[in-house]
């Protein structure tokens, strides 16, 4: 399905206002659909990795919902609150007790789950940079933000977890 509508390099908000595609609300919303695109290709390999899965799910519609809200802004019904925000900072610290606490910076391997969240943290970390920028042009919901960046920790936990799962050992950089 096509609807040639930007063609020209134009698209539309929800309240029709027509904009260019390098608009910064467009930019920001089109990287999280890339972030849920990411969470999905984690969540493909994520099924023997007992309440991963679920915790994947949950995100890619919690993503929606933020979607939704930079896309129509003054009528969007869906918001990013305080609970989903919680809700992350739960799964940070339930998988913390699991893992137990990082002292050193590691590097990102491991499993093939752990490497596919270090990829959804470093694009999570690019999002939480676009949804910045919009921030200082308009103001955002600021749940919102807090959202984007314990999201980003949720998936570095997870990525520990992973590992830590399959006994992988974290293994630190070197410096030279």
């Amino acid at each position: 399905m096509y609807t040639r509508a930007g063609d020209q390099g134009k698209t539309r908000y929800c309240n029709g206002q027509q904009v260019g595609k390098e608009d910064v609300r467009i930019q920001a919303y089109g990287e999280i659909d890339e972030l849920n695109s990411f969470t999905g290709w984690a969540l493909s390999s994520a099924g023997e990795f007992e309440g991963i899965q679920e915790i994947l799910e949950k995100i890619q519609n919690q993503l929606f919902i933020a979607s939704a809200e930079l896309a129509n802004p003054e009528e969007s019904k869906h918001k990013i609150l305080d609970k989903h925000v919680q809700e992350l900072e739960n799964i940070c610290d339930s998988i913390g007790t699991e893992v137990g606490e990082l002292t050193k910076f590691i590097l990102p391997q491991g499993t093939e789950l752990s490497t596919r969240m270090q990829v959804c943290r470093t694009v999570c970390r690019r999002v939480e940079r676009k949804i910045v920028e919009l921030n200082e042009k308009e103001k955002l919901n600021s749940e919102l933000l807090k959202y984007i960046n314990r999201l980003s920790s949720v998936f570095f936990q997870l990525a520990r977890l992973a590992n830590h799962r399959k006994k992988i050992a974290e293994k630190n950089p070197t410096y030279l």
